[in-house]
């Protein structure tokens, strides 16, 4: 594992590549990322049952959003002119039904379902959920109340990091790191040419190294330092920056998945340039326009049907996918197929490599 180690002591020693692995990406999370307020969201009320369960809601509901008393029949001119962005209506009768175990809604108005009204939403359905369980294991009415009153305090606080990150910006934040991560490929595997330049590669194959094993314990030190920096992004986005990932594990996965595919495809171009700054031009070039295409940037319904085939030969796309199903719709059931592109995707990358290298070095 010579070139493995040899690679790692490189990496950590240059100043310049530390920067941009680690301080460029969290520069990047304090300019685009971060809030520097609060969003808050114009929200309207009507409440025509009145009870404690609905003023409860209510109350929780007014500690992050801006919320009024308002008559149904004039919500929809409100949202039309922009004077809100939801609004909700409870029936009369709304909590008695519940109690009896009947299955009852909360009426939503709203024009665009944005990001934005998101967390309210989800907010809503989880309120309802927890209500609908306690119903359900306490004895009487006189129960329901004392349970709820008991369980309040944690539910608030188990509901305060839906406020803080919705799911569309945790998607839009995967998107952001894809190109972190190609930033990132491109500096790592500069190396490889820098083994051209020096003559490094020929003193190496004549200790009997094979052409394999070298690319293989190349491509194992990219992706190692490639896990150091999804690892610490996550810890910035989730320990500082307050995103909230469900199904983490399979998220890191996906994103790892993308990074062996972000290594062997500069790999790749690494082995087709002669020299450094030609690599990093490519990349740099690139990685934006992957990423867009791939529906890092926004939502793939709204480039053309052309596009959107042409998309699909595009690795970025699928990570985007897969991130939306796990993240939004909180679907695992097609993931794999996702990681089964993105690894065929690493592994024709790596051959193309192999034979690039071989083919435009001379020994």
């Amino acid at each position: 594992m010579v070139v493995y180690k040899n690679n790692i002591k490189r990496l950590f020693t240059n100043k310049a590549r530390l920067f941009i692995i680690f301080v460029l990406p969290l520069l990047f999370c304090v300019l685009f990322l971060s809030d520097s307020n609060e969003i808050t969201v114009k929200m309207a009320v009507t409440d025509d049952d009145q009870t404690k369960v609905t003023r409860d809601l209510i109350k929780a509901l007014s500690k992050h959003n801006s919320i009024v008393e308002q008559k149904e029949d004039t919500i929809n001119d409100l949202l039309i002119i922009g004077a809100l962005d939801y609004a909700i209506t409870i029936e009369e009768g709304f909590t008695e039904r519940l109690l009896q175990g009947e299955e009852v809604h909360i009426n939503e108005h709203y024009f665009i379902d944005s990001g934005k009204i998101q967390p309210v939403r989800i907010y809503i359905n989880n309120y309802m959920d927890n209500i609908q369980q306690t119903i359900a294991n306490a004895s009487n009415k006189d129960d329901v109340y004392h349970r709820l009153d008991n369980q309040k305090a944690y539910f608030r606080v188990h509901q305060e990091t839906q406020y803080k990150k919705s799911p569309e910006e945790a998607v839009a934040a995967i998107g952001m790191m894809l190109q972190f991560i190609l930033f990132m490929s491109v500096v790592t595997t500069a190396l490889l040419l820098i083994d051209k330049e020096k003559k490094t590669i020929l003193r190496i194959m004549t200790s009997n190294m094979s052409k394999m094993r070298y690319m293989a314990e190349n491509l194992l030190s990219f992706i190692t330092i490639a896990m150091i920096q999804i690892l610490f992004i996550f810890g910035v986005y989730i320990g500082i920056m307050g995103f909230h990932f469900d199904e983490l594990s399979y998220t890191l996965i996906l994103i790892s998945l993308f990074a062996v595919v972000a290594m062997t495809f500069s790999m790749l171009i690494v082995s087709m340039v002669k020299r450094e700054i030609i690599a990093y031009g490519v990349i740099l070039f690139s990685a934006t326009p992957l990423v867009m295409i791939g529906g890092g940037y926004f939502d793939p319904a709204m480039m053309s049907d052309g596009l959107q085939k042409v998309a699909k030969f595009v690795p970025t796309t699928w990570v985007m996918d897969g991130a939306r199903d796990l993240l939004i719709h909180y679907d695992t059931s097609k993931i794999f197929n996702n990681y089964a592109v993105l690894l065929t995707f690493a592994i024709t990358f790596f051959m193309m490599s192999i034979i690039a290298y071989r083919k435009n070095t001379i020994y």
